[in-house]
């Protein structure tokens, strides 16, 4: 089974607000995390190299509608590969996550 990770340890590693993921489920369809037994979001790694595209994007001056625009497919082709880190937060499996980007005034919205 491949790493799953829950949204607060998504919000730590892409900079974004839970409340920001949870939007963007709702919007786009760019994300479709899995749910657990008890209903909680669980994150795969594809996801989370999705959304550290966009965080690329997003920092370079790129427009989220801009962004969701082109595409789950498009955005993993070109996704950094995560990589686990010791001294980040746990996943839903127990791996653990880097230490999240730097946040600015704008990293929390869209």
């Amino acid at each position: 089974m491949s790493d799953l990770y829950r949204i607060g340890t998504i919000a730590e590693r892409t900079g974004f607000s839970t409340h920001v993921l949870r939007a963007w489920e709702r919007r786009y369809e760019l994300l479709d995390p899995e749910r657990s037994e008890s209903g909680q979001r669980l994150y795969t790694a594809r996801d989370l190299a999705v959304l550290l595209r966009v965080r690329e994007l997003k920092d370079g001056g790129r427009r989220i509608g801009e962004i969701a625009r082109m595409g789950r497919v498009r955005l993993l082709r070109d996704a950094p590969t995560p990589e686990p880190s010791a001294s980040g937060s746990e996943g839903a499996n127990g791996s653990k996550a880097p230490d999240p980007p730097a946040r600015t005034a704008e990293a929390a919205g869209w």
